[in-house]
């Protein structure tokens, strides 16, 4: 339908509840981005179509969805990464969320 969904969902591996959380967290954060860009990628069309742009037109059209992670630094008890969320097409939106966990403790540090 002329998005190319390219997603690599990081996962947290510790004992308790904070692994589960976060991933929870970030499915949650790739879930919404996805169907944003569903809903972008829908209102556009409409748009395109209503302003005079034909079906051949349309379909040389293409939407990137990108969402991606680094990690910054980790350690046993320890680990700092981001997870960045993209939309590329007629513009580039980006939303980056930083993560730092104490998997010792097993609780957020800074977020």
């Amino acid at each position: 339908n002329g998005i190319d969904y390219k997603v690599t969902v990081p996962g947290v591996e510790s004992e308790g509840d904070l692994a589960e959380k976060v991933n929870a967290e970030i499915q949650e954060r790739v879930d919404a981005l996805t169907a944003r860009a569903q809903q972008d990628w829908e209102d556009y069309r409409e748009v395109f179509f209503a302003t005079g742009g034909t079906q051949g037109q349309w379909d040389e059209r293409e939407m990137d969805v990108i969402v991606d992670y680094e990690i910054k630094s980790q350690s046993e008890n320890a680990v700092s990464f981001t997870v960045d969320f993209g939309e590329a097409w007629v513009t580039a939106a980006q939303e980056r969320y930083c993560y730092n966990l104490d998997l010792a403790e097993n609780r957020d540090i800074t977020r």
